[in-house]
């Protein structure tokens, strides 16, 4: 007995495999999605962001502060040890509390301390 493959059948598109269907159903989704999963993306996006700020800064950092770029530079490896050490630090004591009223008031904290960055004046 010889082998022979199975015949291919291609499925008909329907309209969630058409183009014009994915973006209808990218937007049924998009809908779906509660309040707070966009807010905990822009306070990911925000967190994420500020952490390359530092990099692009360093040379007015060191400028101002008057030392060389490399040591300035310490500031970026002090931040990533904030943000190894950080979780724990806080996520151990905060437990007790729950994720629904410990992620609103730390994305509220973290937007407070960004615009007191912003709106400090230099010296």
């Amino acid at each position: 007995m010889a082998f022979r493959p199975r015949s291919r059948r291609t499925p008909e598109p329907d309209e969630s495999t058409t183009s014009a269907g994915h973006d209808v159903l990218v937007g049924a989704v998009a809908d779906q999605l509660p309040h707070s999963v966009w807010v905990i993306a822009g306070g990911i996006f925000a967190m994420v962001t500020s952490e390359f700020m530092a990099a692009g800064l360093l040379p007015e950092i060191s400028n101002d502060v008057g030392v060389s770029i490399g040591a300035a530079s310490m500031l970026i490896s002090g931040f990533a040890a904030g943000q190894v050490l950080g979780p724990w630090l806080v996520g151990i004591p905060l437990s007790r509390f729950g994720p629904r009223a410990v992620l609103p008031g730390l994305l509220a904290m973290f937007a407070l301390a960004q615009t007191i960055g912003v709106i400090s004046l230099a010296p």
